[in-house]
């Protein structure tokens, strides 16, 4: 990555989300205590703050380093806030939705090939609809959309040697070549000026 797309990134998912997070905490706050008698008949959360993480969060994601480090820092800071807030009596709720790889515009216009994705592409739709059920909630503050996903989370913190982690990563990205549509190689390389190895 160029320096400038570096600090894009940090801009975005850190510092930018760090700013409006804190700025927006008290302002919900007071929301959540002008509502405080509707919402104890009301099925669905009436305020409270979502905070989009990623699955990456949960492990390293070779060639999209500072892209899963950046998500391990908003789902530690959204986590730490939604403890804070019970440590000083609020029922604020705070949700950090942590989904997989979904089909957005980032696949279609960033050029992505889903043929060397080997787990399931989720739908913004299902996105959305877990993530707004989590924060119906009171006391849920992480959602992993998806049986995969949470599969993947989970298994890849308690159960798995980090060594294997990475691997599994790696081939779950379909960033292994071995493993990569031939034609996606072939354009890939083909953008760098160069040939594809054949073997």
């Amino acid at each position: 990555m160029e320096s400038s797309e570096i600090q894009t990134l940090l801009n975005v998912n850190i510092v930018n989300m760090t700013e409006l997070f804190f700025l927006f905490i008290p302002r919900i706050k007071k929301l959540n205590e002008e509502y405080a008698e509707k919402q104890k008949s009301s099925k669905h959360a009436l305020a409270g703050i979502v905070n989009l993480s990623s699955v990456a969060a949960y492990m390293p994601i070779p060639s999209m380093a500072i892209y899963a480090a950046s998500k391990t820092y908003i789902l530690s800071l959204s986590e730490s806030v939604y403890q804070e807030q019970r440590n000083a009596g609020s029922t604020l709720r705070v949700v950090t939705s942590c989904p997989g790889s979904t089909k957005t515009e980032i696949w279609t216009k960033g050029g992505a090939n889903e043929k060397s994705l080997r787990i399931p592409l989720d739908t913004p739709e299902h996105v959305c609809q877990a993530t707004l059920k989590a924060l119906d909630k009171p006391d849920k503050p992480i959602i992993i959309p998806g049986y995969f996903n949470n599969l993947m989370a989970f298994g890849s913190v308690r159960l798995t040697p980090r060594s294997w982690v990475r691997i599994i990563s790696r081939r779950a990205m379909g960033q292994d070549p071995a493993l990569r549509d031939a034609e996606e190689v072939k354009a890939a390389f083909a953008k760098l000026g160069r040939k594809a190895p054949t073997k």
